[in-house]
């Protein structure tokens, strides 16, 4: 059942989350600002957690359609989800039997618009109140400024630019440090945007943990 869910979505294209098997140096092969989606993209971000023994759940982001508040031309983000379980626990060395619960109907986020001079992009959420999403626009040492997915106390600083390889085009890469809690920090990757969701920036976070595993 799991095989044949995973196989509806190997219609999107896969990219592997061990991203550093792509690494190239930047100065040589990131070119030109890669913008971030706008319309018809998908994200399939896996969650893991110590409470559920391991893979929880799959949450699928959507960005369809586009809609305007105040004078200003937003894309549309949506979310749904799908749960496993087990139906058999794994029992060495017989394999568990795992069922899942359909995906949840689209639930609205909010939307995006772009500033692709200045390599950023904007979100404003169901209240309508727009903050800072994503920033491109980092050198090495700069420290991230609070954006809608990062607002904890403590500094993320650029501790490497690089690039990865993707559907043929390098895309720039920026690292970080690591949080002095129970933070870890995923990168952010033009044209994409977190590598743990669109919608975390912590890779891991106490107990748990979600990360892309297609876009």
């Amino acid at each position: 059942v799991v095989h044949s869910y995973k196989s509806m979505l190997k219609r999107i294209i896969y990219i592997p989350i061990l991203f550093c098997l792509s690494w190239a140096g930047v100065n040589a092969q990131s070119g030109n600002y890669k913008p971030f989606p706008e319309d018809s993209a998908i994200w399939v971000s896996d969650i893991s957690s110590n409470g559920c023994q391991g893979y929880c759940n799959s949450v699928i982001y959507k960005l369809q359609g586009d809609t305007t508040i105040g004078s200003k031309s937003y894309n549309k983000f949506y979310s749904q989800s799908t749960y496993f379980y087990y139906i058999v626990p794994p029992l060495w060395p017989n394999p568990p039997v795992i069922g899942f619960t359909p995906p949840t109907p689209l639930k609205y986020l909010g939307g995006i618009r772009q500033d692709s001079a200045n390599r950023k992009v904007f979100f404003v959420d169901t209240n309508q109140v727009e903050q800072l999403f994503y920033d491109f626009d980092l050198k090495l040492g700069d420290t991230l400024p609070k954006t809608y997915l990062f607002q904890h106390s403590g500094d993320m600083i650029v501790t490497g630019i690089d690039s990865v390889l993707l559907k043929g085009s390098y895309h720039k890469a920026f690292l970080f440090n690591n949080h002095p809690m129970d933070y870890s920090y995923g990168f952010l990757l033009e044209g994409l945007g977190s590598s743990c969701s669109p919608f975390y920036i912590e890779e891991v976070f106490f107990e748990a943990g979600e990360r892309i595993i297609c876009f």
